[in-house]
């Protein structure tokens, strides 16, 4: 019987049932994943699947909290930290948006966005903090605005550095089922030596 899996905004399928066993025993989709049937309605694979979804092939250990995941995990089902070796933290991006800004977008793999940060937003960002600082002493209400604005642009920075992050770790996890599927259906096609 066909399945189909929403991998962030993509639907992905028709997969055969053996295959998205595999697929949430190999860690590709997350139990958390919206699977279907073809004329059915969305559910998280772990309702679908059963003991298939909470089964595993290969186990190692989360580097962050040391629970046991599957070996081609993206995320750890137990802590919730990216751990595939492609993926960025948010948090650490988050924090270097935080000191400097655009340089969490630009680790996160948003080159041009990081740099127009940096060389753009980040001077006018510069001018507000400046003359809500300057004019802060004489109580000016444009001042505070000026001030307010140079905040909110520079929260704007970090939040934009997370979101990055997120897209990033999410088109891995997407690269990751799609190659895993292929993978499946090349060697199934091949033809078997006796």
């Amino acid at each position: 019987m066909a399945w189909y899996a929403e991998i962030g905004s993509e639907i992905v399928g028709p997969i055969e049932e053996d295959k998205l066993a595999k697929m949430i025993r190999s860690g590709c989709i997350e139990p958390t994943t919206l699977v279907r049937r073809y004329d059915g309605t969305w559910r998280p694979a772990s309702k679908v699947m059963g003991r298939l979804a909470t089964s595993t092939l290969q186990e190692v250990m989360c580097l962050y909290c040391h629970s046991s995941i599957p070996a081609l995990a993206v995320r750890c089902r137990h802590c919730g930290e990216w751990v595939a070796g492609e993926c960025k933290s948010p948090a650490l991006a988050a924090a270097l948006s935080a000191f400097w800004i655009g340089a969490g977008v630009i680790y996160a793999g948003g080159t041009f966005w990081g740099l127009m940060q940096t060389f753009v937003f980040g001077p006018v960002l510069a001018f507000f903090w400046i003359a809500g600082v300057a004019t802060l002493a004489t109580e000016n209400l444009l001042g505070i605005l000026a001030l307010l604005i140079g905040i909110w642009g520079w929260m704007l920075g970090i939040i934009s550095a997370y979101d990055v992050a997120e897209a990033t770790n999410r088109s891995v996890a997407r690269k990751r089922l799609v190659e895993a599927a292929c993978a499946d259906s090349v060697s199934e096609s091949e033809p078997r030596q006796a």
